[in-house]
């Protein structure tokens, strides 16, 4: 572990001298990054296993590079129990915040999990479930975003970059972390997921939940002007499957977005590896979302809350 913490170190001190901080995201952070969270040595990144933990410490030193402050406790790893009972297995979500100038009340969250299916022993060919798309793709976005943001800082509101953990077991990350929030703090949520694979097109979104607030109103034309297409999604059975619910469930205006779903063909299969990721769309993408929140970080502009029926 102590090897693999310096070499983090090493990587996130090599990202941070060889690019400005304040640059949009750049197509090949996002290889360096995938490559890393996706590899073979990773071994799908089941919550739990020592590869997991692995990804934890890896985002949390990333996060320490970038200037960021941790959330909580005087650390970036919040801990949980997956199981109130068992008070030996721990997971960990990555909880950095970066501080609005003029309103660090007011707090938006970029999330994205991490954790993806771990190893089948059964099969033959390729037992490991990389999670490259799902979603090394959206967490490597969040880290883009964040070595972005605390390059810039220019955000008046609150920004809190989340890793989550455990999602793929049931959303327990986010669900840990939304126990003791006050929602009324926070104004938005953008939770990134499956961005590396664009199954509906190049340079196209989906939003879950669009219909839900209003914040396709605020975002909408911002991300047309950066040439991407925003639409809903189609069967509106995504808005309550990644990690913006249990954010959403509390009346926050959180969405996810992603360039494909489950209908994807190496969607939770071995085949979702690195070689399959589109990382110049992911790079537009990106900073189609970061232009298309412009407002909302500014302050200028405020999404509608969420009820849920």
């Amino acid at each position: 572990m102590r090897l693999l913490l310096t070499a983090v170190l090493l990587f996130c001190l090599q990202v941070a001298m060889s690019q400005q901080l304040n640059v949009p995201v750049q197509e090949d952070e996002l290889r360096q990054l995938v490559s890393f969270l996706a590899s073979d040595s990773m071994k799908g990144r089941r919550a739990g296993s020592d590869e997991n933990r692995k990804a934890t410490a890896f985002i949390s030193s990333y996060f320490q590079q970038l200037g960021l402050l941790p959330a909580a406790n005087d650390s970036f790893e919040q801990k949980f129990y997956p199981d109130s009972a068992d008070s030996l297995n721990t997971l960990s979500n990555v909880i950095a915040l970066l501080p609005g100038r003029s309103k660090p009340d007011e707090i938006i969250v970029f999330s994205a999990h991490f954790d993806h299916l771990g190893t089948d022993r059964k099969l033959k060919r390729d037992s490991i479930f990389n999670g490259a798309n799902d979603n090394a793709s959206g967490t490597a976005v969040l880290m883009a975003m964040a070595r972005y943001y605390a390059g810039w800082r220019g955000n008046e509101r609150s920004i809190l970059f989340c890793a989550f953990n455990g999602e793929e077991k049931g959303l327990l990350g986010s669900a840990a972390f939304t126990e003791n929030i006050d929602p009324a703090k926070y104004v938005a949520g953008i939770n990134l997921e499956m961005l590396g694979v664009p199954q509906i097109g190049r340079k196209k979104l989906i939003m879950t939940g669009i219909g839900k607030s209003d914040m396709v109103k605020i975002i909408g034309k911002p991300m047309k002007d950066s040439g991407i297409k925003l639409r809903g999604d189609r069967e509106d059975n995504l808005f309550a499957r990644s990690d913006n619910f249990s954010f959403a469930a509390l009346g926050v205006p959180a969405h996810t977005f992603l360039s494909s779903d489950d209908g994807e063909r190496c969607y939770h299969k071995p085949c979702d590896e690195p070689g399959r990721i589109d990382f110049t769309n992911m790079a537009l993408l990106a900073n189609g979302i970061i232009a298309s929140v412009s407002e909302i970080i500014s302050g200028a502009k405020t999404p509608s809350r969420i009820i849920l029926r």
